[in-house]
Order: structure tokens, then sequence, then C-alpha cells
């Protein structure tokens, strides 16, 4: 805007000046005699008018009117007042000259403007390409650069002035002998002048590399008249150009002296076009050989398949790069492993042109995993093995455990009918026939002796009993477990513990194995109690219903960490008394706490059908032979059972890896008559090979087994058979609810409660009941979650 204020301004004066001088050029025209030629000085303003600027062409145009009608004017209108021809032609003579002349100043100010309009560009695109420009006159010597030939040379505009001296100073030493050479070769030969040379920047010493384009311009005989061209800096070209030549010398060398195998394959043809002497060595191909070969050709058949699909994603663009191990068949017939590391390089405008792939021979390590893999099958098998015997050592462990403390209970009663039955009546006996001689002979020496005998075997008698009370009080073998455990706490007086007792005025039905067990464990209880509690009083109680039987023993003194439980359990022989009631198919539970005491609870499952133990049952060793037999427990049925006994009976299969366990459960269903015991299985993979052979209707299964658990074994014979599965288990925590439902099981019962429960749940299971009772089971079907 201020610009075209300034033009305005300008012109305004302009006009200012030119028009007077139009107004006296008129009246000089008009007073000097007729046919002079002072219009001739109208082409002033004419020429004044062109110089304007910006230049406008109707501006002269203008001008050269007003000349024209001035002209005009002054023919018609002459000094002497007459008209004559010389005047005429003379004027337009001039009106023809001040057009003609109007035409040549608008045409050489347009073509001014359009020479200023090209440089001004040529000058714009020079500095926006960065290029430094030179033009010299040959026969002067007279050389022009712009700014930015200063620039890039190192120089500061205008002086020095430009020349051949300061271009030859910047030109580096090394290269002025060859770039004087190429200038008179293009002169010569009127070629373009091309030569990449160094320079040295005058104000920073710094060495730079330029490009110069330049050609000279003759006349018509041939002389050179000017050298113009330009130059541009292309040192960082140059550097590029350097650091990638000494990236391919240095991957050429990676190449061919790399350890792995290297390959480049033509995405056009799929050959490989370079391989180094590695691969030649893995594939067992020349590389000759190879260069009409494809990867496909060298890759085994097997594993052509998966190759061929990964390289069609990495041609589509699905991927840049893929791993794979595969096989490649060489030409002797060997076959190699080998890892393959491909790439997909692209062209600048994205189009694939070659693969590059790295190959590694990875046949020993193949071998070696081959081999790891025989040795880690071997070592499975055999550690399998291993594990197989060593749970049927831990089954008979457990088993020659179960059957020792049930010898040790059987020789304990044996010893005490022994000593009790022979050496204790022949002490009695004894005694007898001493004080029948004491009786005859009066005092002496050997009345003395007889005394002395006689205290001697009181004492031996004495010991006799309590060597007979400590191996199975008689107490226990005549009247059963309750006034047992009353004489116990009696005993126990003596060791300074007051032991109250609660145990109802009947004996149990228990065997003599069964009352034995557990009156030794809770003699041992309480001797733990008198060693380690630290209380002078402790309770033992005993509840008996038809179904199971609970024996507690707690003291309120010192207690334990759970925490240190197990190590409590080893320390106090704890882990015998649960064996011993695992064997008789109960449980044993433990709670304490420091400071709060101990509470130890036996719960015994009880057969309907076992008799309460008799006072003859010792003498005439009707259960020495082991737990309750069939002819020891058996009784009469009654009439409900003969009842139930019309209808087919329900067929079980038992499967615990216990036989005592086992032995139980035959014991508490072999008096139903609704109920066959049809086999026994050991673990899960005897009791699903048994299943499908005998085809029970129930079975009762153990969560916790050797080989294959009941879990397992349940969830198989759900799928392919129709039998009910009843699971057995200590812990039946909600984990093993969980998986025993997910597994199909109906129902699951704790150990404790299978003497009240399992019966009824057979029943129900083999009738098809949907949900549970209110004995202690799953949750499902149709039950509580939280009960």
């Amino acid at each position: 805007m201020d610009k075209s204020r300034t033009s305005r301004v300008g012109r305004f004066w302009t006009y200012s000046a030119i028009g007077p001088l139009y107004a006296g050029i008129a009246w000089l025209d008009l007073m000097l005699p007729l046919g002079s030629a002072v219009w001739l000085l109208y082409l002033f303003p004419l020429w004044l008018l062109s110089r304007l600027s910006p230049f406008d062409a109707r501006v002269v145009y203008r001008g050269a009117g007003l000349t024209t009608a001035l002209i005009i004017v002054n023919l018609l209108l002459p000094q002497s007042g007459s008209f004559t021809s010389t005047s005429a032609l003379n004027r337009s003579i001039g009106i023809s000259l001040v057009w003609i002349i109007t035409l040549l100043l608008v045409r050489a100010r347009r073509q001014a403007s359009a020479l200023l309009e090209n440089q001004e560009r040529l000058r714009m695109a020079l500095d926006s390409a960065g290029l430094g420009m030179w033009d010299q006159e040959m026969a002067s010597h007279k050389t022009v650069w712009n700014e930015r030939a200063y620039e890039l040379l190192g120089y500061q505009p205008p002086e020095p002035a430009a020349g051949e001296a300061l271009w030859s100073a910047a030109v580096h030493p090394a290269d002025a002998e060859n770039a004087g050479a190429e200038i008179t070769q293009a002169l010569k030969g009127r070629s373009i002048y091309r030569h990449e040379h160094r320079i040295i920047r005058r104000d920073t010493g710094e060495i730079r590399w330029i490009a110069p384009y330049g050609r000279f311009l003759y006349d018509g005989p041939g002389r050179a008249q000017r050298f113009v061209g330009v130059f541009s800096d292309i040192t960082e070209r140059k550097l590029s150009e350097e650091a990638l030549l000494q990236s391919e010398g240095q991957f050429r060398i990676n190449f061919e002296l790399a350890a792995v195998g290297q390959a480049q394959v033509s995405v056009t043809t799929g050959r490989f076009i370079r391989v180094n002497d590695r691969f030649c060595d893995i594939a067992g191909y020349p590389a000759a050989a190879l260069m009409g070969m494809t990867p496909h050709d060298l890759t085994h058949p097997d594993d052509r398949s998966i190759d061929d699909r990964q390289v069609e994603r990495l041609l589509r663009g699905d991927i840049d790069e893929y791993h794979c191990e595969k096989r490649y068949l060489r030409h002797d017939g060997d076959v190699r492993w080998v890892r393959v590391s491909a790439r997909l390089i692209r062209n600048t405008a994205g189009g694939p042109v070659r693969t590059i792939a790295v190959v590694e021979d990875i046949t020993e390590r193949k071998e070696a995993e081959a081999a790891l893999l025989r040795l880690t099958l071997n070592l499975e098998q055999r550690v399998a093995e291993r594990t197989k015997a060593l749970t049927e050592s831990q089954r008979r462990l457990r088993a020659l455990t179960s059957e020792l403390n049930l010898t040790e209970q059987r020789e304990r009663r044996r010893l005490a009918g022994e000593l009790h039955d022979y050496l204790a009546q022949l002490l009695v006996v004894g005694r007898m026939k001493i004080g029948q001689a004491l009786q005859r002979i009066g005092q002496g020496e050997p009345r003395e002796q007889l005394v002395e005998a006689d205290q001697v075997l009181d004492e031996s008698l004495t010991y006799t009993r309590s060597l007979v009370a400590q191996l199975a009080p008689p107490v226990l073998q005549q009247f059963g477990l309750s006034a047992a455990l009353s004489w116990l706490g009696e005993e126990f007086h003596r060791h300074g513990l007051s032991v109250a007792v609660q145990a109802p005025p009947e004996a149990p039905p228990l065997s003599a194995d069964q009352a034995g067990l557990l009156f030794q464990s809770a003699r041992e209880l309480l001797m733990n109690v008198v060693k380690h509690a630290k209380t002078e009083a402790a309770f033992v109680a005993l509840h008996c219903d038809d179904r199971h039987l609970i024996l507690t023993v707690q003291d309120k003194g010192a207690g334990f960490d759970q925490v240190l439980e197990q190590e409590a359990k080893d320390k106090l022989g704890l882990f015998s008394v649960r064996e011993r009631m695992h064997a008789l198919g109960g449980s044993f539970t433990l709670d304490s706490s420091p400071g709060a005491g101990t509470l130890a609870t036996f719960t015994l499952p009880l057969s309907p059908r076992t008799p309460a133990p008799s006072a003859e049952g010792h003498r005439d060793g009707a259960s020495r032979d082991g737990l309750s037999s069939d002819r020891d427990n058996r009784l009469p049925r009654d009439g409900n059972a003969l009842e139930t006994g019309q209808r087919q009976p329900i067929r079980v299969l038992l499967v615990d890896d216990h036989t005592l366990v086992r032995e139980g459960l035959r014991s508490l269903l072999k008096d139903y008559p609704d109920i066959e015991v049809v086999g026994e299985a050991g673990n899960g993979e005897e009791a699903v090979e048994l299943s499908k052979h005998l085809l029970p209707r129930v079975i009762v299964m153990d969560v916790n087994m050797p080989k294959m658990d009941g879990i397992e074994a349940t969830r198989i014979i759900a799928r392919s058979l129709p039998s009910m599965v009843i699971g057995l288990s200590v812990n039946a925590s909600r984990r093993v609810r969980d998986s025993m439902s997910e597994a199909g099981a109906y129902a699951l019962l704790t150990k404790e409660s299978v003497t009240e429960s399992l019966y009824r749940t057979i029943k129900r299971a083999a009738d098809g009941v949907i949900g549970q009772d209110d004995q202690e089971a799953l949750p499902f079907p149709g039950a509580d979650a939280q009960g």
C-alpha cells in the first residue's frame, strides 16, 4: 500500500510538470512560422511519460493522442492565418513520427520490463536452489557473481570483486589442474562444462565439494563471447556417497566372510542372485548352480508348504520379515536343519526388489535336542516307574503300619491275657501255698524265708497286674471302653493330673481292635498333657450313637501354634494316632493355639451290627484274628432288612487306596441285604477298568489316590458309564467339592460321616433322587451352595 501511494504521488508531480511543458511547446508551435518542425519538441514529454514507474502504455498512448491533437490544432490555426500544403505535409509527417516513436517507446519499455522480470525470476530461482552463478565476458575478463556464489566460496560481497583470481584462489590445489583442463576442453569442444571438485572456503578454511555447470556463448564467427554457469555445494551428497561406498564395502566383506549363510533372492524370478561361501557349504551346491535355483528347490518336501505360505505373506506385505526352522536337502542327499531369517527389501517407491536371508545351520542343535528329548522321555519313564514303585511301597507301608498297629494291640491283648490267665494265677497260687505253709510252721529261720518269698511274690503279682494294665487293662476287655476310660482317669491321678471323664454307662458297640486303638490313643494324649501342657486338669468325653463314635481329649494348658502343627505331630507322636484312626476308617483332628489349650477329637464310624464286647470276649479269643469279623459282628437282620432284600441288590464298587478303609466300608455295607459289594479297587485306574467290566450302579470313590486320583477317574466314568459316583474325602474343602461336582459326582461325603450317611446316600443315588438331605455331603445337586 505504501508503494502504491508513492507511485501515485510521483505520477502526480510528473503530470504537474508535463502539463506546463505541453502548453509551452504548443505556444511555440503556434507562434512560429508555418512548416517549422517545432512540433518535434512534443517527443520530449512522450519520452518522459514512457519513463514513469510503474510503466503504463495507456499513459504514453494518451500523451501521443494529446500531441496529435495539438499538432492538428496548430495546423488549422496558423499564425499567418492561411492553410498551406507544405504546413499540412510537414505536420502529417510529424504526426506519423509521433506515433511511430510512441510505439517504439512502448515496445522498448515492455522489453526492458520483461527483461527485468526474467532477471528477478532467475535470481529467485538461483537463491531458492542455493546455486551460485557466474557470468564472465571473455574479451574483458569482467566477471559477475551473485550473492550465493560469494557465500559458497566464503567471500563477502561486493569486495573483493569477482574474477578469475578469486575463483582460482578458492579451488583446492589438488583439483586446480583438472578443473582448468575441463574448462579448456569445454571451450575447444563447445561442450557443457561439468566437473565436480573441491574448494577451500576463504573465511573458514573448510574444504567443500561443488558441482559447476556452465557453457560458453559464441558469436557468429564462432568466437567465445561469454562464459556463464551455475554451481552448487554437494558436500553432503559426497559424504553420503562416501559413507554408502564404505557401507557397501563393509557389507560386501560381511556378506562374503560371514560365519552364517547369507543369500539374496530376486522377487521377480524367485532365484538366488547372490550367495556367500558359507551358504554354499550349508546348501551343498556351488554358487554357480545356486544361481539357477530357488529356495523352494532346496527346502525339504515336507517343509515346503509352511515355508511357501510365509514367503507369500512376506511378498504381500503382511509381514516385514519371517523366521522359520526347516530342512535343506543337499545335493549329496544329506538333510540339514537350518534357521532362516528373511527380510524383504523395497525400492524408494515401496515396491519389492529382493529378499535377504540369513541361514544358520542348526543341525547339531536339533540332534542335541532330539537326544535330550530321548533322555527326558527315558528319565520320565524311569521316574514314573520309580514313582509307581514308591506309591506302591507307600501303600504297603501304610497297610503295614496299620497292620502293625493292629498287631500291637492284639499282641498286647495276648500278652495281657497270658500274664493274667497264667502268670498272675500262678503267682496267686504260689502265695496261697506260702500262706498255708506259714500257718503250719512256727517261729524260726524257715518262716522268715517264707515271708520274704511271699513278699517277692506279692511284688511280682503287683508288677504283673501293672504290666497287664499297661498292655491291655482287664477293665477294657471285660466291661468296654467307657469303663476303661473311667479307670484311666483314676490312674492318671497318680501322675498329678485330674482327669474328668464323661462317658455313657453302656459300652459302645466296638470290636476289640477298635476299642484298644481308641484307648491307647487317649492314653498317649493324656501322657502328652502331663509332659507338655503345663496343667493339672484334663477332660475326656465319649459320645456314641447308632452311626458314629466321638472321643475328645481336651486341656486348658499351654497349647501350641497351628503353624508348627506338623512339628508338633512328629514331636508328640500324633502322626501314629492319625494313622490308627484312618486304619479304622475314622478321623482325628487337633485344634490348638498358644495359651488356649488343645482339643483332640476322634471320630469313628460304627457298623449298625457291631456288637458290644463281652466279658468273655478275651478268653474265648473271638476277636484275636483282626477287626470285627463276620462271625463277631453279624446279627440277625430285622424285618425291614428282609423287606429291602426283596428288591434287586444295588451293585457297589469300593475304591480306596487303604485296604483297612475298604474293609471298614465293606463291613458297614455287608449287613444290608439291598447292597452288594461287587468289587474293590486301590486307585483310579483300577476303578475305571473295573467299572467297565462290573458295571456297578454306585461307585464309592476316594478322592486322593495314587496313579489316578478320584476326580479324574470320576470324570472318565461320568462320560462313559451310567454309574453314580459318591466321593469320599478327609478334607472336603471348597476346591475338592467344586472339582468333584465338575467331574460329575453325585455327592461327596467326609470319611467321618460315612457310618451314618453312606448307606442312605447310596440308596438315593441308586434311586436317582435329586438333592441332598441333612447328611454331610456335597452341596450338589439341588443343595445350598453354602451348605
